[in-house]
């Protein structure tokens, strides 16, 4: 749904997935919503767990870098050139990646960044981007991360894709 700023309805905005949504992250200035969740279709097209959807139309764009199973979060760099996803999936547009890529939006293709989280269950549920500084946090279920022990919550510096002194002990 999308709500005008009279707080009516917007009827114009038609959008049917067919599962639940998890994340959304609104790109205002170029009218795109992207979307993430456990659906596979958007609109009866198929675009699985990840779609990007103008918000004028209600339509799906041609971007297809898709991950394989749920994304639980989305967050966008401050240019809208870089997206960062978080969930269940272990591959995205057919190359591995466990529970988190980061994907250049240009040029619709994902990035070589590859966090390597530990075997086992993994989920990134929460993100949250230091744009100035150019680092990620990460929270979630993972144990390791860039072969490094890690629970749960991590820093990630994204000029050269290692992990920061940030190191927080978490038990419980």
């Amino acid at each position: 749904a999308h709500i005008l700023e009279n707080g009516l309805l917007d009827p114009n905005f038609n959008v049917f997935l067919n599962n639940q949504v998890y994340s959304l992250f609104l790109d205002g200035e170029n009218d795109i919503l992207y979307v993430g969740g456990a659906f596979t279709q958007v609109n009866g097209q198929n675009k699985s767990y990840l779609a990007v959807i103008n918000t004028n139309t209600s339509l799906a764009t041609g971007f297809n870098v898709t991950p394989n199973a749920e994304v639980q979060e989305i967050v966008l760099s401050p240019d809208g050139n870089t997206m960062f996803i978080g969930g269940f999936f272990t591959m995205v547009a057919g190359q591995p990646r466990k529970s988190f890529a980061q994907i250049d939006i240009v040029n619709n293709q994902l990035s070589s960044l590859n966090l390597n989280l530990g075997s086992g269950a993994t989920i990134i549920t929460s993100m949250y981007l230091d744009a100035p500084n150019n680092v990620i946090y990460l929270g979630g279920s993972f144990s390791t991360i860039l072969g490094q022990p890690m629970t749960d919550l991590a820093a990630v510096d994204l000029d050269d894709g290692t992990l920061t002194s940030f190191a927080p002990q978490i038990t419980g």
